[in-house]
């Protein structure tokens, strides 16, 4: 915990680690952001009021944000060996 600015509710407060890709199904990442407990458990509370097609749909986002930081990544380590 550390304490900051959510950028959520903007509140300043502590905040905790929040796992962007989740940690169920991507296991430990880098992509974590700091988050308020209010916003954190309210993050928590709608992902476990999902259907099967939201999650779904969440997952499938998820999975699309990675690979479009991987593709930036990517060609940054091709700008720079040119």
């Amino acid at each position: 915990m550390k304490q900051g600015v959510c950028p959520k509710c903007k509140t300043y407060t502590w905040l905790q680690e929040h796992h962007i890709l989740p940690l169920s199904i991507f296991g430990e990442t880098i992509f974590k952001t700091y988050i308020c407990s209010n916003c954190h458990t309210d993050i928590h509370q709608k992902l476990g009021k999902m259907t099967s097609k939201e999650k779904d749909f969440y997952l499938i986002f998820h999975i699309q944000w990675l690979m479009g930081i991987l593709m930036v990544i990517f060609l940054i380590g091709v700008l720079l060996t040119l």
